[in-house]
Order: C-alpha cells, then sequence, then structure tokens
C-alpha cells in the first residue's frame, strides 16, 4: 500500500504585523513541520488555496517560493522512497534543510578510512587489539591495489562491490601475495565486514555481499615436537631483537599464554615505562603471528 503524502502551507499563529508560513509534511499520520523562512500579513494570506493573495508586490515571490518548495519537497520524497521504501517525514524534512549526510555515490575506500579511523578509537580506549586494527589497515592497502590494476580506477562505489567483486579480490591476494586460500579468505572477511557496516548505517540499499559464503580449506595443525622447539631455543641470532622474540615465543609455549595476550603485556609495558619493548611486539607477530 503506498503512503498517504501530502504537503500543507500554513501561517504560524503569533502576535506580529506578517505571521511565519510554515510547511507541514505529513506521511501516514505523522507530521514534520518546519519554517519556509517566508512571512505574509494574513490579510494577503488565502486560506482555501494556501498561497498569497492581492496586489503586493511581495505575492507573486512568495508564491513563486512556495510553489518551488513542494515541487522540490516532491521529488525528494520520490527520490528518498525508490532507494528507501519506507520515507520517514522528519528525515525527508532534515534531507531538505541539508542536515542528512550525503550517502550516495560515497566510495569503498573512503568508508574503509572512516571504519579504520573508528577502529583507531576503539584501540584507544582499549576495547580493540592493535593486532585486529593492522589488519583492517592491510586489507584497506590490497584493496587499493586491486581496484587500481584490475579495473584501472583510483576508487569503486560502495554499491559496485558485490560477489563477483569478492572472488577476483580473494584471487588477488592468492596470486600477488602468495597466500593461500584461507589467508585471502580472511582478507575477503574484512571487506564484507566493512560493507555489511556501511549497508548498517545506510549508505547502502543491500549488503551484495551478505550471500557470500566464505568457503575454507580443511587443515590439520600441527604441534612443534620437543625437538624441534629445542633447536629454536638453542638457536643464536645476531639481532638482540630476534632474541627477545624468540624467548617470548618460548615463554608462550611453556605458559599456554595466548600470543595477544602477550602482545598485550608488552604494550602495557611500553605505556608504563617508555624503552621497554624497543617495538618487540611489532616483530613479534611478524614472525610468529
Amino acid at each position: 500500500m503506498r503512503d498517504t503524502f501530502s504537503i500543507l502551507f500554513y501561517l504560524k499563529n503569533e502576535d506580529s504585523a506578517e505571521k511565519s508560513i510554515y510547511c507541514r509534511i505529513s506521511i501516514c499520520g505523522v507530521k514534520a513541520p518546519f519554517y519556509t523562512k517566508l512571512k505574509i500579513k494574513p490579510q494577503y494570506w488565502d486560506q482555501e488555496t494556501k498561497r498569497g493573495k492581492g496586489r503586493s508586490k511581495e505575492i507573486p515571490r512568495i508564491n513563486l517560493a512556495l510553489s518551488k518548495l513542494e515541487t522540490e519537497i516532491t521529488e525528494a520524497y520520490e527520490k528518498i522512497r525508490e532507494r528507501r521504501k519506507k520515507v520517514d517525514p522528519f528525515y525527508l524534512r532534515d534531507y531538505l534543510q541539508g542536515n542528512v549526510q550525503d550517502k550516495e555515490n560515497v566510495s569503498i575506500l573512503t568508508y574503509f578510512d572512516q571504519f579504520n579511523s573508528e577502529l583507531d578509537e576503539r584501540v584507544k580506549a582499549e576495547d580493540l587489539t592493535d593486532e585486529t586494527r593492522i589488519r583492517y589497515v592491510n586489507t584497506r592497502e590490497r584493496l587499493s591495489k586491486f581496484i587500481k590494476e584490475k579495473y584501472q580506477r583510483d576508487d569503486l562505489y560502495l554499491d559496485e562491490i558485490d560477489v563477483r567483486f569478492a572472488r577476483r579480490f580473494r584471487l588477488f591476494i592468492c596470486t600477488n601475495y602468495q597466500c593461500k586460500n584461507n589467508t585471502a579468505q580472511k582478507y575477503v572477511q574484512k571487506l564484507k565486514t566493512v560493507i555489511t557496516d556501511a549497508w548498517g548505517n545506510s549508505f547502502l540499499v543491500s549488503d551484495k555481499l551478505i550471500r557470500h559464503k566464505l568457503k575454507y580449506d580443511h587443515t590439520n595443525r600441527t604441534c612443534l615436537t620437543w625437538a624441534e622447539l629445542k633447536r629454536i631455543m638453542q638457536k643464536k641470532f645476531y639481532s638482540e631483537r630476534l632474541e627477545k622474540v624468540r624467548d617470548m615465543f618460548v615463554f608462550a609455549c611453556f605458559t599456554f599464554v595466548a600470543l595477544t595476550n602477550v602482545c598485550l603485556i608488552i604494550n602495557k609495558l611500553q605505556t608504563n615505562n617508555k624503552g621497554i619493548g624497543n617495538g618487540l611486539e611489532t616483530t613479534y607477530l611478524h614472525h610468529f603471528a
């Protein structure tokens, strides 16, 4: 059933020689009034036509402005309804007044940057590990290279990201970064998360990747033997940093402390005492993550 939509102009009841002309947008019984920034003397207002009357020089200007506004409201309503199906009169009002963020023609890399900025804030609030943030940053960088190489463009719009794009991106990761399927699928998973976030924030009418299933290869993880761990313990490095990385890895093996927790410990130490760790957690992740 189509929404009941109407536009009404009326004078505000106020004690002044000229009264403010208000507009009321009604959709399915919900009303959103706003000031048109026009004023008129009550005697020049036609209650039936909802327009100015008389021979005042201001009447043609006022009527033209009201007719133009009525057309803008109707066109905006049809445009929003086409994309959103259900239109809220307050959203329509804010859209007309420029108080709604333009969510059309937003690019994937632009939105990815916005998404990553929010991750930065979450890391500062200790709501997210920096390791997770780095994974999204890396995905964004590789996504940019993929778009330039495969599409010969600097960026793509959000609504251009579909299942075929995701499949090609996975293949690009496997081919150009010598990654196996499971690792490449993790990059696609990050892309899916960002697209879903964009859809949840009304930047997309639909999430085209929601039905894209990530297919992981079954793997059997093996553990280090005592002989292999002993070789690592006895290995001599020429870098003091790698020596520390090795010690941390061995520590994790004996204590069963998760790798991410070890990194958190190092981050805490660096925060409380500058200089401790010497960027150790970054090297640690690169070698053993």
